[in-house]
């Protein structure tokens, strides 16, 4: 997920579903989802808010344990993803920190982030996009 396998300004979405958290570096992953989209391309990322089960770590190979908005949005900016919009987390504003009660694993809050990266997203009006899920 650090280095796709796919040439430069080639797809029309990338979104990232509960992936994020599992790269070793993050950053590098957004980085390079930048790097294979169209202008006028988005990124879409669906992942865990940040939490306290330290065993996600063993029990799902979580290398994160989640991010918190700040967190995402300083990952996104170095990213080169300057243009941002929130479309919503499972309570429609930031994610409260996650309870993680001895033997239980972490909710699933939603953070989901639409990320034009040049101005309007014209590809949603090509006829054939093409896109990557990781």
């Amino acid at each position: 997920m650090e280095e796709i396998p796919i040439a430069d300004a080639e797809v029309d979405l990338v979104f990232f579903s509960q992936s994020l958290h599992h790269a070793l570096h993050p950053e590098r992953a957004l980085q390079d989802a930048h790097r294979i989209l169209v202008p006028g391309g988005r990124i879409v990322i669906l992942d865990l808010a940040r939490h306290r089960f330290e065993e996600a770590r063993e029990l799902y190979a979580d290398e994160w344990l989640g991010f918190s908005e700040a967190d995402l949005e300083a990952m996104l900016e170095r990213a080169g993803l300057h243009q941002r919009q929130h479309i919503g987390s499972r309570q429609g504003t930031r994610s409260p920190p996650v309870p993680n009660p001895a033997g239980r694993r972490p909710q699933t809050h939603s953070l989901i982030r639409s990320l034009p990266t040049d101005g309007y997203p014209k590809s949603l009006l090509r006829p054939q996009p093409k896109g990557l899920i990781i």
